[in-house]
C-alpha cells in the first residue's frame, strides 16, 4: 500500500472518529459552546466598560507660543 493510499485511510478514519465524538455528547458540546459564548460576552463588557471609564481631559487648552 503506497503512502497516499494509507493517509486516504488514515484521513477517513479521524473523520468517522471525529464525527462519533461530536454525535456522542451533544450536550458536552452544548455546554463548551455556552461557555466560551459566555467568556466572551463577558470579555467584550470588561472592555467596553474600560473604554468608557478611561481618563480624558474634559477641556484641551491649546496657548499660542511666539519667540
Amino acid at each position: 500500500m503506497d503512502t497516499t493510499a494509507k493517509l486516504r485511510e488514515l484521513s477517513a478514519r479521524v473523520k468517522s472518529q471525529t464525527n462519533a465524538r461530536l454525535h456522542d455528547k451533544p450536550a458536552l458540546w452544548a455546554g463548551i459552546a455556552t461557555g466560551a459564548g459566555f467568556a466572551l460576552g463577558i470579555a467584550g463588557r470588561l472592555l467596553r466598560y474600560r473604554l468608557r471609564r478611561r481618563a480624558l481631559p474634559a477641556i484641551v487648552i491649546i496657548s499660542e507660543c511666539r519667540t
